[in-house]
């Protein structure tokens, strides 16, 4: 059997899919924002931003930084239920490790 599609159609429906995130908890969104956020930061000491999560310790964000094959985990508090709180904190937190 012999599947026939529009192709145009087809990835217009996969970029409608890829800017759905209607599906993400508060956290997951939190996540998202900050990792667009952090991408591409090294703090003076060399370290560079890999990812961020809200699942590891309620009421955290915790922060991955490595440099060659260490880790250091940073974390800031956050409300643990707006999204708006957590990147007003995770702005702040940018402003005093990387703008300060």
């Amino acid at each position: 059997m012999t599947a026939v599609f529009d192709a145009e159609y087809y990835d217009h429906q996969i970029g409608i899919l890829i800017q759905d995130h209607s599906w993400e908890s508060p956290g997951r969104t939190v996540e998202r924002h900050l990792n667009v956020m952090f991408s591409g930061k090294v703090m003076d000491d060399g370290y560079g931003f890999d990812w961020s999560s809200t699942r590891i310790k309620p009421g955290f964000i915790i922060m991955s930084f490595t440099k060659g094959s260490q880790q250091r985990l940073l974390e800031f508090p956050w409300n643990g239920e707006t999204v708006a709180s957590a990147l007003a904190r995770g702005r702040e937190f940018l402003r005093e490790r990387f703008d300060g």
